[in-house]
């Protein structure tokens, strides 16, 4: 365990134009939300899909939206994921009439046309007694919808050409580090990675034990093939766990187990009501594990990881974590302005509480590989 790889979302991009989060609005919601002319002409169901979704972001920045002349350019996930979990937990705007009238609408037209199971709408329409207010309604939707489309957006299934190029990869990083099997730390949703290797381990996920001899892959933000059933386990399946699976069974919510990109890392539930299935997982063994592997590194590539503003709990787990057998450093991104790498190279040092130089390859993983 002496190579640690961290892939961020510009290794799943540059291997398979997946969109990174600054542009996951515009690749998967732009003309779903109402900011285009082609959403009158989407079917209903596409419309249902993303009702609570397109009204959030509209309520969000319609004023933007209205200055960039019907469009909203750059706006991030990160941003728009944060916005819809924070007005969740305390409401910033405010709601008119006309707005709440037509979620309360929309909720009763999509709970009496579900014809699971699974359940979603109809579940909290007839069988969901907890008192919430129409802001808590609004954004829990609106939160579950931009879950389904993140889902639909990363569960991509790999083709010959993609998996060449996560082997490629795999080939590269044995080359350059004589044939270290390497550990790796991935923050993407996708299983693009795992269906290009034959011999690999989610490390953490059941357990703290390490496998000998595999490919450890800790994955800190959750995986589109694990399914958390809520209360009782998250288990891993050979690929993403298909969209019309997740949702409630006989009063049992089923969903990708995933973590959203907002700063407390957890569900809406309150923490006396968190799943102890998933607070176990995602604030305790995992976070272990990245910690174990990154006391042995000698050497951190990192490919496509920004360390995103709201990861304060991975800077903390590597400062905890005193790598002080770590010797290179190596990032490969797209960015090209020097006080940028520089600022990502001293905060890794300054994290680890190590004076390392490092090297920064400003090509891009596609680039890195020669597989563009």
């Amino acid at each position: 365990m002496k190579t640690v790889v961290i892939l961020g979302a510009g290794c799943s991009k540059g291997l398979a134009g997946l969109p990174a989060d600054e542009n996951f609005v515009k690749f998967a919601l732009e003309e779903h939300v109402g900011l285009s002319n082609d959403y009158q002409y989407l079917d209903k169901k596409k419309k249902n899909d993303l009702f609570f979704v397109r009204e959030a972001y509209r309520c969000f920045y319609e004023d933007m939206v209205e200055s960039f002349g019907g469009k909203l350019a750059g706006e991030s996930l990160e941003i728009f994921w944060n916005e819809i979990d924070e007005n969740y937990n305390k409401p910033k705007i405010i709601l008119s009439t006309k707005i709440i009238n037509s979620i309360r609408d929309k909720f009763a037209e999509l709970a009496e046309e579900e014809d699971g199971p699974p359940f979603y709408f109809r579940r909290y329409a007839h069988h969901d007694f907890i008192s919430r207010s129409p802001y808590e309604y609004f954004f829990m939707f609106a939160g579950w919808q931009l879950r389904k489309k993140v889902a639909e957006v990363y569960g991509l299934i790999a083709d010959v050409k993609i998996k060449t190029k996560y082997q490629k990869l795999m080939q590269k990083i044995l080359t350059i580090t004589d044939q270290d099997l390497p550990f790796f730390i991935n923050f993407n949703y996708d299983t693009l990675l795992e269906q290009s290797l034959a011999n690999y381990h989610y490390w953490g996920l059941h357990d703290l034990e390490y496998r000998n001899g595999r490919i450890n892959i800790i994955k800190p933000h959750g995986s589109l093939n694990w399914l958390h059933k809520a209360d009782e386990s998250i288990t891993e399946q050979p690929l993403p766990i298909p969209i019309n699976e997740v949702g409630y069974y006989g009063g049992q919510l089923r969903q990708h187990s995933i973590i959203g990109l907002v700063a407390n890392k957890r569900e809406f539930e309150s923490p006396s009501e968190q799943d102890p299935v998933v607070t176990a997982l995602y604030s305790s063994r995992l976070l272990k594990c990245i910690k174990m592997a990154l006391r042995q590194a000698e050497r951190i590539i990192v490919i496509g990881y920004s360390f995103p503003i709201t990861d304060t709990h991975i800077r903390k787990t590597i400062a905890e974590a005193k790598p002080e057998k770590l010797e290179t450093i190596t990032f490969v991104s797209t960015i090209k302005k020097e006080d940028a790498k520089r600022r990502m190279g001293l905060m890794l040092c300054e994290l680890a509480n190590l004076d390392l130089s490092w090297t920064h390859e400003d090509c891009g993983v596609e680039y890195w590989l020669n597989v563009q």
